[in-house]
């Protein structure tokens, strides 16, 4: 829902559009802007993530929305700002920035360990989150 909107199909093409012409940060800063409304008030979030994976460049931009969605996320809602984080940075980067995030927010990161397993794509990214999910357990 755009807006608590359904999708009509104009809006989405007038706003990437607007998107594409602007600078990384500006369109970062606006998604953002966007989204603690949508988490505010309840309203769905993923289309407005598809959005920043389409409209968003630099893996720096996807770290930021990363740390905004765990801040800003329960655990039953942190799912989708996962799997967006994963698809652009991969599972290896996703697992540092978590293991960074954790130092100073550990519940935020909590919250989010459940799903990693899930995100997976090869047997190989699977070890690394298992070996993190270790590491995580040993530590506490």
């Amino acid at each position: 829902m755009l807006f608590g909107r359904a999708p009509d199909g104009v809006w989405e093409v007038e706003v990437e559009r607007w998107l594409a012409s602007r600078p990384e940060s500006e369109r970062l800063d606006f998604l953002t802007r966007v989204l603690v409304l949508q988490q505010r008030h309840r309203l769905g979030i993923g289309q407005w993530l598809a959005l920043a994976e389409a409209a968003l460049d630099d893996k720096r931009s996807f770290e930021a929305l990363l740390a905004f969605g765990l801040g800003c996320s329960d655990a039953s809602s942190v799912r989708p700002w996962l799997i967006v984080a994963a698809r652009r940075l991969g599972c290896r980067r996703l697992v540092h920035r978590l293991a960074e995030h954790e130092q100073s927010h550990p519940l935020e990161v909590a919250r989010a360990v459940y799903w990693l397993p899930s995100l997976a794509q090869s047997p190989g990214e699977l070890e690394v989150i298992r070996r993190y999910l270790s590491e995580r357990r040993r530590d506490e």
